[in-house]
């Protein structure tokens, strides 16, 4: 428990406007007068950094070689694809699917998806991403024949 749970919300907008801050409420969210106001606040491109981007292809890689090391492991989100993909497969089993994954990032739930499915499931992954996360994984060789990035966008 913190101090700030048993303030009320008023206390908070007393003291900002003696500061001259912006409005921030117990639950520390900044409240800003306008969409226009809070866009100025963005830092943009946060996915078009090159250290960020490599530095998550690196851990993806890491992710994805500590999968082949352990058994399945079930969780909500790879249980809600399975599903999915279980259900859709159900109506032709030998179809080959495609899946689009938007924001995929370098591709950590087909590494997760693919370990559970039998090796002759036809597959095709495509996440679409930054220009920059697609050029990270791509400089660390990380697409197979099945799996492949395209970029989005050069504004993200």
């Amino acid at each position: 428990m913190n101090i700030k749970d048993f303030i009320p919300p008023i206390v908070f907008k007393i003291r900002n406007k003696i500061l001259h801050t912006e409005a921030v409420n117990p639950m520390h969210e900044v409240v800003f007068e306008s969409y226009q106001t809070a866009q100025t606040k963005c830092i943009v491109g946060d996915y078009q950094n090159v250290e960020l981007c490599d530095m998550i292809a690196e851990k993806t890689i890491i992710y994805r070689d500590s999968l082949l090391k352990q058994p399945n492991t079930l969780n909500a989100t790879n249980v809600f694809l399975l599903a999915a993909i279980n259900t859709i497969r159900l109506n032709d089993p030998l179809k080959p699917m495609t899946i689009l994954d938007f924001g995929g990032a370098c591709g950590a739930h087909y590494f997760e998806i693919r370990n559970f499915l039998p090796e002759t499931f036809q597959l095709k992954w495509i996440v679409l991403e930054t220009p920059q996360m697609v050029l990270s994984a791509k400089a660390k060789n990380m697409e197979t024949k099945e799996y492949g990035l395209i970029k989005i966008s050069d504004k993200y």
